[in-house]
């Protein structure tokens, strides 16, 4: 008989009492060139093989960068996509805040727009009930591409918002993965850990 690719429900969805939702995303964000995740190293929890990295591999010397926000400025988020004859997807995206378009900032941007399609990992500021919500990550499967570059000297102080989302036609699979390796403390460690050895400490 053929597989029916049907999914049914079988997770309860439950309101945690004791950890109620937190809006907010750290100020820091990890970036990653989507070509230098190691995906046949990268392995998944058992029975959440859509939802949790528990090993993250990254190709070795692959450059980590850091995306350095401001209190509220980064603003990672998803967004179904429904489709009439094919599994559902996700959009992902992440919006931020260029602060200073100094020569080296304005370099990262221009990249952004000659293709550079990237994978980022963000830390909520809402940890789950068991720490274990913390860690989760954008465009694993398919990448995020520069969508808006919007700049005004004469508003908002003359920053430049940004907005990387995932293309369309190669929206994601899955909602964004959880990444949690063993514990918080020790993906904690792991997440702190990237691109620390990059030339200044990761930070493009």
């Amino acid at each position: 008989m053929a597989e029916l690719c049907v999914d049914k429900l079988t997770e309860d969805i439950l309101y945690a009492c004791a950890s109620p939702p937190v809006a907010g995303v750290n100020a820091v964000v990890k970036i990653i060139n989507y070509d230098d995740i190691d995906r046949a190293a990268t392995t998944f929890a058992t029975g959440f093989t859509s939802e949790v990295i528990d090993n993250l591999a990254i190709v070795e010397d692959a450059p980590v960068l850091t995306l350095q926000g401001y209190k509220r400025s980064n603003n990672p988020g998803f967004d179904l996509v429904k489709v009439e004859n094919r599994p559902d997807k996700f959009t992902h995206l992440l919006e931020f805040i260029i602060f200073q378009l100094t020569k080296e900032n304005k370099k990262a941007l221009n990249q952004l727009t000659k293709g550079a399609r990237i994978v980022v990992i963000v830390q909520n500021v809402y940890l789950g009930p068991d720490k274990g919500d913390a860690f989760e990550i954008y465009g694993f499967d398919t990448g995020l591409e520069i969508q808006t570059a919007t700049r005004r000297l004469n508003d908002n102080d003359g920053v430049t918002n940004v907005t990387m989302q995932s293309q369309d036609g190669e929206e994601e699979p899955n909602a964004p993965y959880t990444w949690l390796d063993t514990d918080y403390a020790t993906t904690k460690a792991a997440f702190d850990a990237l691109g620390a050895e990059a030339p200044g400490g990761g930070g493009g």
